[in-house]
């Protein structure tokens, strides 16, 4: 059993959309983008032997949405 390819990978990515819907996944996909980039940031400086947390980027919350604009 490997990488999914071809039809099974388009199966895959039709399964998350209805499960998760479309404005969900770009937000996800982007939550585990800069969690991959502090754990790097975060090894790459216990390697070094510098203080971990001094390589650690800054949080940014994102801007909220106004629940009222949607409805």
């Amino acid at each position: 059993m490997g990488i999914p390819s071809g039809w099974e990978l388009v199966i895959l990515l039709a399964v998350l959309v209805v499960l998760f819907g479309a404005t969900k996944l770009p937000t996800a996909a982007r939550a585990i983008g800069q969690s991959i980039r502090i754990l790097k940031d975060e090894t790459r400086g216990a390697r070094s032997g510098q203080e971990p947390s001094a390589l650690a980027p800054q949080q940014v919350n994102p801007p909220q949405r106004d629940n009222d604009a949607l409805s």
